[in-house]
């Protein structure tokens, strides 16, 4: 009951004021590493951006649990992917039909004016981060300096960026605009990897 009352928040979150955008985040467990990311939809796959690091383990073997925002699993998710230098992989798996994945790659110009909105405070910004069982944080930020050239900060105005957030999804307005790689980067703070580094880094068949 309460996670299919907090799904429906986190709906509400990623579609308030974006009717024709859809974002799907998922919880990911490997071994003893926590994190999240965010999930496309491509023929019968789904695809998952994350953090390297969350899926580390597997490289030992570990195997990979997926999780959508009602608390459905998808099992068997393989690394396509993974690049420990800009701490970026892709995971792909044949979902359940009930797994959600409805999401669609958002790298376009709309993104690009989303996050210069979203740097200069005209927009909000929230991470979303899912646990095992569809349970969610929503934490909101506001955009707190640049970070090198591929990555820029956030800070949060309520509950910390914590260990276990790694790969969730910063969006504002229904858009996606990158996912969070660092949540250690000072107090309330967390580096963000922007989704246009995020394209230009992950070779195109793989996604």
């Amino acid at each position: 009951m309460l996670a299919g009352v907090l799904a429906g928040v986190l709906a509400a979150a990623l579609t308030a004021g974006a009717a024709h955008a859809q974002v799907s985040p998922v919880a990911i467990k490997t071994g003893s590493e926590m994190g999240s990311g965010y999930a496309v939809k491509r023929g019968n796959e789904c695809i998952i951006i994350t953090a390297a690091h969350v899926v580390k383990e597997a490289e030992f073997g570990t195997a990979i649990s997926l999780f959508d925002d009602t608390g459905a699993a998808a099992p068997g998710a393989k690394i396509v992917f993974s690049d420990n230098a800009t701490d970026l992989a892709v995971l792909r798996v044949v979902a359940p039909s009930a797994f959600n994945c409805q999401g669609a790659w958002q790298d376009g110009a709309g993104v690009q004016a989303a996050l210069r909105d979203a740097s200069q405070g005209s927009v909000k910004m929230q991470v979303l981060t899912l646990r095992e069982g569809g349970l969610s944080d929503i934490v909101p930020v506001s955009f707190a300096g640049n970070s090198g050239p591929q990555k820029f900060r956030v800070r949060s105005t309520g509950d910390t960026i914590a260990q276990g957030q790694s790969g969730s999804v910063l969006v504002s307005d229904g858009k996606v605009l990158g996912i969070v790689q660092t949540t250690a980067d000072g107090e309330h703070l967390g580096a963000i990897q922007r989704i246009k580094e995020i394209h230009a880094r992950i070779p195109n068949t793989h996604l």
